[in-house]
């Protein structure tokens, strides 16, 4: 969820329509760095309908390190995994099948993507 629910109103809107979108039709699992802040997650999740979407409670996961998320992640064997930081793509590279990056500031945002790809005006 770090850096990928985060952003400008209009790309957290999108994100967070995209995310929802998965949470129905897929067996999601988030990870979210600083443990400390979980009921405050909970809360953002719940406020944008997660739970209701199909996202499993006990499927939201805390870690205080990148290297601690990598290991959890690992340790699933996803199908795929999305991830914002860059060090956790590198770490789950060879590891699990598909590992992409989102979200970071390597990457533009889904606003930006949707500006370029917009016809230009003559």
């Amino acid at each position: 969820l770090d850096g990928i629910l985060q952003g400008a109103a209009a790309d957290t809107a999108l994100a967070a329509e995209r995310f929802l979108e998965l949470c129905r039709f897929c067996e999601v699992y988030t990870f979210t760095l600083e443990p400390q802040r979980e009921e405050s997650t909970l809360e953002v999740l719940a406020s944008i309908g997660a739970f209701e979407a199909g996202l499993k409670r006990h499927r939201v996961m805390f870690s205080s390190t990148l290297a601690g998320r990598g290991s959890m992640v690992r340790q699933l064997q996803p199908s795929v995994h999305l991830d914002s930081e860059k060090e956790v793509v590198e770490a789950l590279l060879g590891k699990v099948n598909e590992v992409r990056l989102c979200g970071s500031g390597d990457l533009p945002t889904a606003a930006e993507v949707v500006e370029l790809s917009a016809p230009k005006a003559a």
